[in-house]
């Protein structure tokens, strides 16, 4: 997700964003805004998205903006706000294609029976004038469990993670042009290979659920009056998901690092073995047996790796 963006401009009809994180035009950004409560169910979304294009508005400028409108909600068919005006600036958030599909992802396993069975509460009518403009709202069903900045910020870790594990690698979320963007399998896009959009996911879900349970830990209680008992703590069934998640995700994160592991054989300040190639062959230096490679194939000709003390 951005970082360093601004609202240049906010109308009833759109907002302008500028930023300089993304640095060329033709750049597709996906724009999120959480609604924060989700007790509107009958008129407003959860959450309003949209597929934007950034654009340069000068030859040599080193700022880009992006701008949302009715024009460019995603996907098309959805509802549009009443007013941008109502919209607070801190729910906007900025994102890859697949990051907005992670989070999404996240979001339906996370949060699907309250999305599934909505409830919007009650809403009263005061002639006193009691709570705002008189209204007086009794919300029922299930409020969000986090917002879309705290997932992003579970993801963000995960794909830190995914990266400092053994062998260490370096892939991170980047913007598609417009014809990558449009790609028929979206998952092999620049930035994250196919591969790791589910890791990403099944970890951030894990920081998500280990997040929600030390919540728990907190606001559980037992209380008793005239032998009637009564005890709400609901640590151990969100740490029963998360110790099933570990499992699957730590064999899926092992395999996915072998997939994408340098498997060439490069010892610290040394030459790899393909240096060797036949020579190497023919004066006996590379030796395999008993399921083991020797360490001076691997290193090269009178190599030798860095043995501590």
């Amino acid at each position: 997700m951005l970082r360093l963006y601004d609202i240049d401009e906010q109308t009833a009809t759109a907002v302008k964003f500028q930023t300089e994180e993304i640095t060329a035009s033709d750049r597709i950004a996906y724009v999120m805004y959480d609604t924060s409560t989700g007790n509107n169910i009958d008129t407003n979304p959860d959450y309003y998205s949209w597929r934007t294009t950034t654009a340069l508005t000068s030859t040599g400028a080193s700022d880009v903006y992006l701008t949302i409108d009715s024009s460019n909600i995603y996907p098309s068919y959805e509802i549009n706000p009443v007013s941008y005006l109502n919209l607070s600036p801190r729910h906007f958030k900025i994102m890859s294609y697949q990051e907005y599909q992670i989070i999404n992802n996240v979001l339906i396993r996370l949060d699907l029976v309250r999305r599934r069975l909505p409830n919007p509460g009650t809403g009263i009518s005061s002639v006193n004038g009691v709570g705002q403009a008189g209204i007086v709202s009794y919300v029922g069903g299930f409020e969000k469990k986090m917002t879309i900045e705290e997932i992003g910020r579970m993801m963000e870790g995960t794909v830190i993670e995914l990266n400092m594990t053994p062998p260490q690698t370096s892939y991170w979320p980047a913007f598609s042009t417009t014809t990558q963007d449009k790609a028929t399998t979206p998952y092999s896009m620049n930035g994250f290979p196919y591969d790791m959009v589910e890791l990403a996911t099944q970890g951030t879900l894990i920081r998500c659920l280990l997040a929600l349970g030390l919540l728990e830990v907190d606001i559980s209680f037992s209380t008793s009056d005239s032998g009637l008992q009564l005890t709400f703590d609901r640590v151990g069934n969100v740490k029963s998901w998360y110790d099933s998640l570990l499992t699957q995700y730590k064999e899926d994160k092992t395999l996915f690092k072998w997939n994408h592991a340098s498997h060439s054989g490069v010892g610290v300040g040394t030459s790899p073995w393909i240096v060797s190639g036949i020579w190497g062959t023919m004066v006996n230096q590379v030796g395999f047996g008993a399921g083991q490679l020797a360490l001076n194939s691997i290193l090269g000709i009178g190599s030798r790796g860095n043995i501590p003390m």
